[in-house]
């Protein structure tokens, strides 16, 4: 008698598709920040919204825009945060530049504490 598993691929070799909106969550922002790691909160005086104010610093608001950590178009708060440009190993970037974003309150959570969250949605 043939051994029929010897036909298949070992289950770890597949790669599955996420199933938990934990998993959906980290992949969105995985595939979105590849290269990046984002720290929530306005830069100040360094802001590009900043125009010559020392003490500048950028609110939260309410917004329909996509959050540009996970991508969702769910309406919510969006705040400040920047993205820095990280190396293979991890390292800072000093040939890229440091990007000015606006992130929902899940990725803020998430880029802050590294608690994604149990429910998320892309979009309405």
């Amino acid at each position: 008698m043939t051994d029929i598993s010897l036909n298949r691929p070992d289950a770890e070799a597949i790669e599955r598709e996420p199933i938990t909106d934990t998993e959906r969550f980290d992949a969105a922002v995985e595939h979105r920040c590849e290269g990046y790691i984002v720290a929530p909160g306005c830069r100040g005086a360094q802001c590009e919204h900043a125009e010559g104010d020392e003490d500048h610093q950028c609110e939260a608001s309410f917004s329909w825009s996509q959050c540009d950590s996970c991508g969702t178009t769910l309406g919510g708060d969006r705040e400040p945060a920047s993205m820095i440009p990280i190396d293979d190993k991890g390292a800072f970037d000093y040939a890229r530049d440091i990007v000015d974003i606006d992130i929902c309150t899940d990725c803020v959570i998430a880029w802050a504490n590294g608690d994604s969250p149990e429910t998320w949605r892309a979009s309405a």
